[in-house]
Parts: structure tokens; C-alpha cells; sequence
């Protein structure tokens, strides 16, 4: 392995040193443990640092600030003229003591639920009026 990757591996594990060996006995693995660890230790960081891992930790970061700041997910409709369709806006509002009450924190035009959440998680102190926001690519 290069010192290179080495260096991008993180030091989180989920998986103990006895739980590694039980699985390797329970294999039937005939392997020195050092060796057998430093595989099965290689093979749980590409896991973790996987894209899928990543988003759904993402996710979950995501799900846990709406459940901390106690935001709404609203979700409007409006027409759109003779196409016959319409168009979904989500908006993320966050709830104060002062004027006003409730504030808009994320939104997205685009149907798009992560966006709207990540802008709300970055807005500078909550601030009394809409963000400003960058249109999102499709």
C-alpha cells in the first residue's frame, strides 16, 4: 500500500481486533493474525470511505440538524402556465423567539431536498431574511 493512501485512511474502525480474529476462526483461515488484520483493517476503511458510506453519514447529518433545530420542510406547488405541470419548492424554516417567528434558512426550486438542507446548515446565523443562494445545475 502506498504512503500515499496511507495517509487519506482514517483511524476509525468498526470492527475490534477479537472480533477480526473470531471471524477469520469462524472462516476457517489458516493466516498469521497480523496479516489477516492488517487485510480485514484495509478492507473496513475502503468501506467506510466508500461514497455510499459517505452520503449516508451525509444523510444522517442532514436528518439530525431538522431534528436539533426543530425545522420545518415545507413544500410548495405552483403551476406552470399552459405546460401542465407544476413545480415543487422546498423550503426549510427555522422558528426564533423575535420577529420574525419563522424564518426561511434553505430552499431549493429544483425538487431537491439535500440542497435546500446543506444551504440551511451553512446560513450565517440564521438571518432574519431569505438566503441567498446559487441556482442549482440539474
Amino acid at each position: 500500500m502506498s504512503a500515499a493512501r496511507e495517509i487519506n485512511m482514517t483511524a476509525e474502525t468498526v470492527l475490534t481486533d477479537k472480533d477480526i480474529r473470531d471471524k477469520k476462526y469462524n472462516l476457517g483461515v489458516i493466516a498469521p493474525d497480523e496479516f489477516f488484520n492488517k487485510i480485514a483493517r484495509a478492507i473496513e476503511q475502503a468501506v467506510l470511505q466508500s461514497p455510499e458510506v459517505q452520503r449516508l453519514r451525509r444523510d444522517s447529518d442532514l436528518l439530525n440538524a431538522i431534528e436539533t433545530e426543530c425545522w420545518d420542510v415545507r413544500f410548495g406547488s405552483s403551476a406552470n402556465a399552459d405546460a401542465g405541470d407544476s413545480n415543487i419548492t422546498i423550503e426549510i424554516v427555522a422558528h426564533f423567539m423575535g420577529e420574525p417567528r419563522e424564518r426561511v434558512v434553505g430552499e431549493n426550486h429544483n425538487e431537491k431536498l439535500r440542497p435546500a438542507l446543506e444551504q440551511a446548515m451553512t446560513a450565517d446565523a440564521y438571518p432574519p431574511a431569505r438566503p441567498e443562494y446559487e441556482d442549482d445545475e440539474p
